[in-house]
């Protein structure tokens, strides 16, 4: 059955635009032709445009990426503020809690308080560092490395005579990305009484 311009252009708009798979955009669909398939709709939704060269399911792809890479680096930015932020708070407490030699100059009214102020840093520390850890995993670097390896047609050609140099590098690579990431929270200090 042959369906409408329109038609075909609301169901490509209710998939690139608010995501409705080919089940979905026919069950709404149905309510004026109640003979539409989700396998029309399929066919709509992998056919490309002759002026773009993309076909709808690529678009809303591009779509997914750039609102997901938008994200990532709305995500990043507030991380690395909380960190700024995190830094120069632990400076300034720093200063005001020990004097120049690095003795305890604050007075607590208790040792319960002193540990409780101390645990609840320290918390909020281990909080941020875990994120950090959490952002990318060895074998996702690793992967993308690959591909910027794969690129260089010299590199590959080489990597490719010599498989045993290829599969050592890779190993050694995920083996120092690991142990970056055990990151510990004396850095902190050290980055403070360098600023400092």
């Amino acid at each position: 059955m042959s369906y409408s311009k329109a038609t075909q252009r609301r169901a490509i708009n209710m998939h690139v635009i608010n995501g409705d798979n080919a089940e979905q955009i026919a069950a709404i669909l149905k309510a004026e032709h109640p003979k539409i398939t989700s396998n029309t709709i399929r066919t709509w939704l992998e056919k490309q445009d002759e002026a773009t060269g993309t076909s709808p399911q690529e678009d809303r792809l591009l779509i997914e990426s750039q609102a997901r890479n938008s994200a990532l680096k709305d995500a990043e930015i507030s991380l690395t503020s909380i960190k700024i932020d995190t830094v120069k708070a632990f400076r300034s407490l720093k200063r005001q809690v020990f004097d120049e030699e690095g003795n305890l100059k604050v007075q607590f009214k208790s040792g319960e308080g002193a540990w409780n102020t101390f645990r609840g840093l320290m918390n909020d520390m281990e909080k941020m560092l875990e994120k950090e850890r959490e952002r990318l995993e060895p074998e996702e670097i690793a992967k993308g490395i690959n591909r910027a390896i794969r690129k260089t047609a010299k590199l590959s050609k080489f990597l490719d005579s010599n498989p045993d140099v290829f599969r050592q590098f890779f190993q050694n690579l995920k083996l120092e990305i690991t142990i970056s990431k055990n990151l510990d929270i004396a850095f902190i200090e050290e980055n403070s009484e360098r600023e400092g």
